[in-house]
């Protein structure tokens, strides 16, 4: 028969878990842990050795980051089910309404819709023009001009914006119109501003009026 342990207060068991934790993990009495005495002293650290609960949120791992991506999607399907069930709902209530009654809802809900999105939008811009500005776009407020109606398919959770989608627009934007972004040095030549050069030393001469107009379409078309 196998001895066990025992605190010598509480009198409770080492090889007995006292609870099991948010992350699955079974914790042992302070001073025990499994039958083999392997414990480690309850939250002083955890079975990977990441030093108990701190930073775990952060160190998911693959299968944390699909548990909680499943948690979202289940979030979701759980919203949208309750949806339908208000509207449901809704139809019976408006079943014995007049007319008048009904258009008066309907331009209720149209208005809280509009809201909605208007607040949705600001939101989206705010968030967008904060992505641009770590990126170092020279003028972030060009990030809304540039990628218009591409923002209208930005999703809003409950206030909360869909960051990455929005980055992988300002990344695609930076890939094709790289000009847009400070990287920390100018690209932009007197060729390219169709100030022309002479001389040995290729110093620019800029060219007044007509001339200059002239010698940047020149310029342009010899890149084509």
């Amino acid at each position: 028969m196998k001895n066990t342990l025992n605190h010598p207060s509480t009198g409770t068991r080492y090889d007995v878990p006292l609870f099991v934790d948010k992350h699955g993990r079974a914790r042992y009495p302070i001073g025990g842990g499994s039958e083999d005495g392997g414990g480690d002293g309850g939250d002083a650290g955890s079975d990977d050795g990441s030093g108990g609960d701190g930073g775990d949120d952060e160190k998911l791992g693959d299968a944390g980051k699909k548990a909680l991506q499943e948690e979202r999607d289940a979030r979701k399907a759980a919203e949208k089910r309750a949806k339908r069930a208000e509207d449901a709902a809704e139809a019976l209530r408006n079943r014995d309404k007049s007319e008048d009654e009904k258009k008066l809802d309907e331009a209720k809900k149209a208005g809280r819709a509009e809201a909605d999105a208007a607040n949705n939008s600001r939101l989206v811009k705010a968030e967008l023009r904060a992505l641009a500005a770590t990126a170092k776009m020279r003028d972030p407020r060009d990030a809304i001009a540039q990628l218009g109606g591409d923002l209208e398919d930005i999703e809003v959770d409950d206030g909360e914006v869909d960051s990455k989608a929005l980055q992988k627009l300002l990344d695609d934007l930076k890939k094709n119109k790289a000009y847009l972004f400070d990287d920390g040095k100018s690209t932009t030549t007197h060729q390219d501003a169709g100030i022309g050069g002479t001389g040995g030393d290729g110093a620019p001469t800029v060219a007044p009026g007509r001339a200059r107009i002239k010698s940047a379409i020149a310029a342009t078309s010899k890149t084509k």
